[in-house]
C-alpha cells in the first residue's frame, strides 16, 4: 500500500513536467519546414500551407514562403484557431520491406521459370555420366532460389530508396496566454 501511495505521489510530481519538457522539445527551430493544417469547410477537403517557420505570434505562426536568400521571399501570418494546427515532417522512412518482398516473389518466379525453359536432358552415355546432371525440377528449384536472392537484394535497395514523409502535429504550438484589459480589469485566456 505505501508502494502504490509513493508511486502515485511520484506519478502526479513528474508527469506534468515530462509534458511540458516533450513539448518545449517539439518546437520547430527557425528554418524549419512546416506547414499549417487549416480543417475543411463548406464541402471541402482540408488545406495546407507549406513554408518554412520564422516565428510564433501573439495570434499564430508566422511563416517564410519560398526558400531562404531567394529574391521573392514572401512571409505569411497564419492564426492557430478554429481547428488550425502547425505540423511538421517527420521521415516515414523506407519501403524496404516491401521491396523485398516483391523482388523474391518476382525473382523466385523468374528465376524458376527461366531455369526450367533453360533445362537439357542429359546426353552422355555410360555409368555415372549423368549422375550431377539436374533434374528439370531440381534446376527449376536452384534458378527460384536465385532469383529471389537477387530479388531480395535488389528489392530491397530499390524498396528502401523511395522514402515517405509523415506529419505530425506540433504539440504545444496552439497554446498561448494573452493579457487583455477588460472594462473593469484583466482578462486572461488560454487557448490549447
Amino acid at each position: 500500500m505505501f508502494r502504490l501511495t509513493v508511486l502515485t505521489v511520484l506519478l502526479a510530481v513528474f508527469a506534468p513536467t515530462t509534458r511540458a519538457l516533450a513539448q518545449t522539445d517539439s518546437l520547430p527551430a527557425i528554418g524549419t519546414r512546416v506547414r499549417v493544417m487549416i480543417p475543411a469547410s463548406g464541402g471541402q477537403s482540408d488545406r495546407y500551407v507549406v513554408g518554412r517557420f520564422v516565428r510564433f505570434n501573439e495570434d499564430g505562426v508566422v511563416l517564410l514562403k519560398g526558400d531562404w536568400g531567394q529574391a521573392r521571399e514572401d512571409t505569411l501570418t497564419l492564426e492557430l484557431e478554429g481547428g488550425r494546427r502547425l505540423e511538421r515532417p517527420v521521415d516515414g522512412g523506407g519501403y524496404g520491406q516491401v521491396g523485398a518482398l516483391l523482388g523474391g516473389v518476382v525473382g523466385a518466379l523468374s528465376g524458376a521459370a527461366i531455369a526450367s525453359a533453360s533445362w537439357t536432358p542429359c546426353a552422355e552415355t555410360g555409368l555415372f555420366r549423368c549422375m550431377l546432371h539436374p533434374s528439370r525440377s531440381a534446376q527449376a528449384s536452384l534458378g527460384a532460389l536465385a532469383g529471389a536472392t537477387g530479388g531480395v537484394l535488389l528489392g530491397g535497395i530499390i524498396g528502401n530508396s523511395v522514402r515517405h514523409t509523415t506529419w505530425t502535429p506540433v504539440h504545444g504550438a496552439q497554446m498561448h496566454i494573452m493579457l487583455a484589459p477588460g472594462g473593469t480589469g484583466l482578462g486572461i485566456r488560454v487557448a490549447l
